[in-house]
């Protein structure tokens, strides 16, 4: 292992470097303040042999750098105190030490302390290990059910990847929300709609107001669907949770549980914000600057407004990253003749429609909304600003 030796002390220094490196160990060492922080910065320590006081920094500072920085991996330190000095020894085990040995140092003793904290030192690395491997198994896992939505709908696909991406910025911002449960959010954001799947398609392409009573009733399932699938694998529980209540509204007056207010979870709230701008502006092709006025309507009603002030503030900086680009994103109702396209349009096989930089004629803009009726392509596309401007 390598171990950083942190003591002024002459005698000490030398003792324990011919033992530390008779054992097998990689031996540092540091006399002052300055040297701890240069070495913890630049070598990967295991273990730290530190003195109750040392020059510029003691025995409490060590610990709380040791314990506050970001580090690769567990650090163990072993605390030195004079025999003497139980109410110090005390102060530096409550401070965050591990274990301490007392001077003067008898080898048996710390040859007994050093196993013990590469004992920890290992199991702390295969938790890591294992933590890593959770962590990668469960990002693969939320992105094969992604591309299994998107397989299902390639519009809902999209739809639930942006969502998961305004959900992560969503939170970032609230202030009742911790790091830890960033990905949960994102994760939820996702897969909110995977319960979409194995509905008719003619039950998505439908306007809510445009479903009969039974495709009204089999399409409110969908939610308390999402939460069977996502259960059957028990690290996604937290998800699916969020999945089965993102159409709960502030009002009671969502589904499937009819909750409201407080009852609501922050987390459902923000996936509820996200899914309903996204299909705002995505769905509804509501221009940004349109979307305040469409937001507020809904403040106290469908969503918590704590929420919804974080989705107009989100939008001003999105209506201001428009404004600062070269092109814009329209329906194919408003394209007019010489426009220009500033990305190509194509189809969902993945066949070329129209290549960039196209100026639009009559016939152009037929042949898209063609291709729009036979839901070959999506409804929005990107035209230059200029151009429409000239």
């Amino acid at each position: 292992m390598n171990i950083l030796v942190a003591d002024d002390g002459s005698e000490v220094l030398q003792l324990l470097e011919k033992s530390l490196t008779d054992w097998n160990h990689t031996v540092y060492f540091a006399e002052n303040g300055k040297e701890i922080r240069e070495k913890l910065s630049s070598v990967p320590i295991d273990v730290v042999i530190g003195d109750w006081m040392t020059p510029e920094m003691d025995a409490t500072d060590l610990c709380s750098r040791i314990r506050d920085g970001e580090f690769d991996g567990f650090i163990y330190f072993i605390l030195i105190t004079q025999r003497d000095a139980q109410g110090k020894m005390v102060h530096g085990l409550e401070a965050g030490a591990d274990d301490y040995i007392t001077k003067p140092i008898r080898l048996d003793e710390l040859k007994a302390r050093m196993e013990i904290g590469a004992r920890i030192v290992q199991l702390e690395r295969e938790a890591i290990s294992r933590y890593d491997d959770l962590k990668k198994n469960y990002i693969q896992t939320i992105s094969m059910f992604t591309s299994l939505i998107e397989v299902f709908d390639e519009d809902l696909g999209g739809h639930c990847r942006r969502v998961g991406k305004l959900c992560f910025d969503l939170a970032k911002r609230h202030p009742d929300v911790c790091e830890k449960d960033y990905s949960v959010v994102e994760g939820a954001g996702l897969l909110h709609d995977i319960g979409m799947i194995g509905l008719p398609v003619g039950i998505l392409s439908k306007k809510r107001t445009e479903r009969n009573d039974d495709e009204r009733q089999y399409y409110l399932t969908h939610p308390a669907r999402g939460e069977i699938i996502l259960n059957e694998v028990e690290f996604f529980n937290p998800i699916a949770k969020l999945v089965r209540s993102h159409h709960e509204q502030f009002n009671g007056r969502g589904f499937p549980d009819g909750l409201a207010g407080a009852e609501i979870s922050v987390l459902s709230m923000i996936v509820s914000a996200a899914s309903i701008y996204d299909n705002f502006v995505h769905r509804g092709n509501v221009p940004l600057e349109d979307m305040s006025s469409n937001l507020q309507r809904m403040r106290g009603y469908q969503l918590e407004p704590f929420v919804l002030d974080l989705l107009l503030e989100i939008n001003l900086e999105n209506i201001q990253e428009e404004a600062g680009k070269d092109f814009l994103g329209i329906s194919l109702n408003d394209l007019k003749e010489g426009m220009v396209l500033a990305t190509e349009i194509r189809m969902k096989t993945g066949a070329l429609a129209m290549p960039s930089g196209t100026e639009l004629t009559a016939y152009g803009i037929e042949k898209l909304n063609r291709y729009r009726n036979l839901e070959s392509i999506t409804d929005k596309v990107f035209v230059y600003k200029s151009i429409i401007r000239g």
